[in-house]
């Protein structure tokens, strides 16, 4: 809802008072609940259009709606707040995903020293436009494209999801979740409108649940999250190109740990890259080189060099200088892959290798602290290898799996971390072979070995 009337709350703390660039005090980067991060990719995947748009129905617990659906995903709006979004369809994108990284990062700075943390947040247009990367100078012009912020801003108010999922044992099912957030907006109001304008407006957001439990949780206890550096948030020319932030995204979110390769066909398919593009070769390689020397430009903090394997990942080919690949055409790049017997760049796999700024969980045992360490590691590997929509098994029913073999002791700590990072290691790695037979073979000899020491220690 908005509403001109609501009090400051002075316990917030003013944002970007230390953070110019520069500046000793300066911030490069935010923190993002990795819960976070998976509910945005499941509910923020697609970018909707007109096409989308299926007409208005009743839906419990909402009323009367307007609804969108794409990729299995129902975007609702109520009837009554389809005024306040201009009757315009929800921005549902990387554009949301941002505002919520954003509104995120000021939670984080207003709450993080308070005893009672929670996900709330006070903030001005003027904060938020910076934030967003935009100049003090174009903050003060104004513009259309400010309009389109306010958009993205009410969208992630107003926008509720269904969302058509299959359960471990094979049962449909539907989840229905409430926005992200509720919003506030204190400022002028206009007289012609009755908007309330202004670079001075004044935004309250408030998180709902689930989304506020797993941003309160982090802030208590100061993990599951992840990096995002606030030039990425503040990256105007990612807001044109949705698959250049969904790459960046992807490599900041899989830094760490054992450089595990993925086929470039699957690697582009993750970041958004549409079922045309990946059938046109021509196409999807000028998508591909894009990805690679943008990044390698902008972020060589995120993207060092990479190593290209042939399609059975018998040979191998390490670039480096990405930014040369600018100039290759696909001919040139068929001709570079001819010293691994590569032929079709797209069923050739990729290993990424991060900046030197980055810090690396060693590959040793010993370095994995705790049980959700480890599990997070496992799924994000897991997450390369299995289109979770395409099998049984869900993602949620995994992560819970490997949490119950650790809290049951069905295997050690550092038992499951060796054996992981081995079979991760190989040539031909497979994580659906590893979850759905390597680990069960390997409780199940523990239990018989356990049993049999047990029976040794009876007989005596």
């Amino acid at each position: 809802m908005t509403n001109n009337k609501e009090k400051t709350n002075d316990k917030y703390k003013p944002l970007y008072a230390k953070l110019k660039q520069g500046t000793e005090g300066y911030r490069k980067e935010a923190f993002i609940p990795r819960a976070i991060r998976m509910r945005g990719n499941e509910l923020l995947g697609t970018e909707i259009s007109k096409k989308d748009y299926r007409g208005t129905f009743e839906i419990e617990p909402f009323g009367k709606v307007a609804k969108w659906e794409s990729l299995g995903i129902e975007y609702l709006i109520r009837v009554d707040d389809l005024e306040k979004m201009k009757y315009e369809k929800p921005l549902v994108y990387v554009e949301q995903k941002k505002n919520i990284y954003l509104l995120i990062d000021f939670i984080i700075q207003q709450q993080r020293d308070n005893e009672d943390k929670k996900a709330k947040t006070v903030f001005t247009k003027k904060d938020y436009l910076r934030g967003r990367g935009y100049t003090d100078e174009e903050i003060k012009k104004g513009g259309k494209s400010f309009e389109l912020i306010e958009r993205v801003l009410d969208s992630g108010a107003y926008t509720n999801f269904r969302r058509r999922y299959r359960s471990k044992d094979s049962k449909r099912g539907v989840e229905i979740l409430g926005s992200f957030y509720s919003l506030i907006k204190k400022g002028n109001v206009d007289k012609k409108t009755g908007e309330i304008k202004g670079k001075n407006t004044q935004y309250f957001v408030s998180f709902n649940s689930p989304y506020s439990d797993y941003i309160e949780e982090g802030l208590k206890e100061r993990k599951q999250f992840y990096r995002i550096p606030l030039k990425l948030i503040a990256d105007r020319n990612v807001d044109k190109n949705p698959v250049l932030f969904n790459f960046i995204d992807y490599l900041i979110y899989v830094k760490g740990g054992k450089d595990y390769s993925i086929k470039i066909e699957n690697l582009l398919k993750k970041i958004g890259v549409k079922k045309d593009s990946l059938e046109r070769q021509p196409k999807c390689f000028e998508i591909f080189k894009k990805c690679l020397v943008y990044t390698s430009k902008n972020y060589k903090e995120e993207l060092e060099r990479i190593t290209i394997l042939n399609e059975d990942q018998s040979e191998k080919m390490p670039l480096s200088s990405l930014e040369t690949l600018e100039k290759y055409t696909l001919q040139d790049f068929k001709d570079l892959l001819k010293a691994i017997n590569g032929r079709d760049f797209r069923k050739c796999y990729i290993i990424f290798y991060h900046g030197k700024e980055r810090i690396k969980i060693p590959e040793s045992a010993t370095t994995i602290q705790d049980n959700s360490e480890l599990v997070d590691e496992i799924l994000r590997w897991a997450d390369d290898g299995i289109d979770w929509a395409k099998v049984k098994m869900t993602r949620e029913g995994t992560e819970k799996y490997l949490e119950d073999i650790l809290k049951k002791h069905l295997l050690s700590l550092n038992k499951l971390n060796e054996l992981f990072r081995q079979k991760a290691g190989e040539n031909y790695p497979n994580a659906f072979m590893f979850l759905t037979k390597i680990l069960p073979q390997e409780i199940k000899e523990k239990k018989a070995k356990d049993n049999l020491i047990n029976l040794k220690k009876n007989i005596k």
